[in-house]
């Protein structure tokens, strides 16, 4: 009987530990993702406002 709890201690110790594990990675994709698409944006901002200056600047 001691053994079968402390069996089912370790599996749901370790079902628990993968979740985290799971959440974790989860959570740093998503981190990632959102950096990427925020660098993405600033690049297209800086090329229409190069584009922009370059426009301007053929007018003088």
């Amino acid at each position: 009987m001691l053994w079968s709890l402390l069996g089912a201690l370790l599996i749901a110790w370790l079902v628990l530990f993968s979740l985290m594990v799971i959440a974790v990675l989860l959570v740093d994709w998503l981190r990632h993702r959102t950096r990427r698409r925020q660098a993405r944006h600033r690049f297209a901002e800086y090329r229409r406002a190069v584009a922009a200056l370059h426009v301007h600047g053929d007018d003088r």
